[in-house]
């Protein structure tokens, strides 16, 4: 029996190991097919002189404007995110999101299926978030024990829409290691990019547009309605007892809460303004933000700045920079490997920064 166990043991790590790892060195071919279901914007992007954005770079700054965005809702909030992690910030995220929809603002959760954080003091946050009428969450690519090829295909996008009219996008999850006002040990330096306009506009329509393919997509899946009276009873617990700390901050003038951003005011007119996105499969992605922000990059007269936390090039990546830095001064700033708080990415970073340097990029850590 043990010689069965072990041998079956066996089978699925080689299993795993062919289907998780070397399939995706396979030439494989693909079609337009999956993405031409959705169509991110042109180069020329949105022309209408109506759009104005605003820098985040400080996090506490910009946790206090994703509350604020939340408060001031009264159709709809979709959130899509990689990750909620602990601490007092993201209860009062959550707890503003309950309160919104208790007043009657429909909110969508989109989470990454396997990096979604909700554990601990948030591990019935599905429950919570299911039971309440004006609330939906879905998870993009659960775990699936023997599907280890859906494994690599997550959801990294930190995106939140507010009617429409006000989102914020960048590199922050949210937890107090994204927003906290005293940062912790882990913190992560991270910039968003708050996007405003009145009208709507044809940009934040294609990120509403965005939001939902991957929220009816087959690789996201539904969350139950239904649960046993012990789950909901622990759901119903988790959401008053996040609604009473969020009431608590408002009450006491918590700083994180209470903030009083005028978005006209305080955002800059943008002339032109264009949103793209990488296809939505499995195995490996072809870079098409890449290209377009090559096509972008080769309208420049005299240089070109990258700023991005991670580089891992693939070969195709690599062979479209060697063009645009034989033409043009290009400049990439990324983090060394005392600033990332991911060592992993930084590896795969490593291994190809000597053939980085090659295209004729000046490269700063």
């Amino acid at each position: 029996m043990l010689h069965l166990l072990f041998y079956l043991i066996l089978l699925y790590v080689v299993y795993v190991f062919l289907t998780a790892f070397v399939l995706f060195y396979l030439p494989i071919q693909k079609t337009c097919k999956e993405h031409c279901v959705y169509k991110a914007s042109s180069i020329s992007g949105d022309d209408q002189g109506t759009n104005q954005v605003m820098l985040l770079d400080d996090g506490f700054e910009s946790g206090q404007a994703r509350i604020q965005m939340i408060r001031e809702a009264k159709r709809m909030i979709r959130l899509s995110y990689y990750s909620i992690q602990k601490g007092k910030t993201a209860e009062w995220v959550l707890g503003a999101l309950i309160e919104a929809a208790d007043r009657g603002v429909k909110v969508q959760l989109l989470l990454d299926g396997i990096c979604h954080s909700l554990r601990g003091p948030l591990k019935n946050l599905r429950y919570a978030v299911a039971n309440h009428p004006n609330m939906a969450i879905r998870f993009y690519e659960p775990f699936r024990l023997f599907k280890p090829w859906t494994w690599h295909n997550r959801l990294h996008d930190k995106l939140l829409l507010a009617d429409g009219r006000v989102v914020v996008m960048g590199g922050r999850n949210i937890g107090d290691k994204y927003f906290a006002d005293q940062p912790p040990k882990d913190f992560a330096f991270d910039r968003d990019v708050l996007l405003y306009n009145d009208k709507k506009g044809k940009v934040l329509d294609e990120m509403e547009q965005y939001f939902v393919y991957l929220w009816n997509h087959n690789f996201t899946k539904k969350t139950k309605a239904v649960f046993s009276k012990q789950k909901a009873k622990k759901g119903l617990k988790l959401r008053k007892k996040l609604l009473r700390s969020y009431q608590e901050a408002v009450r006491t003038k918590e700083p994180f809460v209470v903030s009083s951003f005028n978005w006209a005011a305080d955002t800059t007119p943008v002339k032109q303004i264009a949103f793209f996105t990488n296809p939505v499969e499995r195995f490996n992605k072809r870079p098409l933000v890449l290209k377009k922000l090559n096509d972008l990059a080769h309208r420049a007269k005299r240089s070109v700045l990258i700023q991005t936390p991670y580089i891992i090039p693939t070969r195709p990546m690599k062979d479209d920079l060697t063009p645009l830095a034989s033409e043009i001064q290009t400049t990439v700033v990324t983090n060394s490997l005392a600033a990332t708080p991911n060592p992993l990415a930084f590896a795969g970073y490593l291994s190809t920064k000597k053939e980085l340097m090659k295209t004729g990029v000046h490269l700063y850590e």
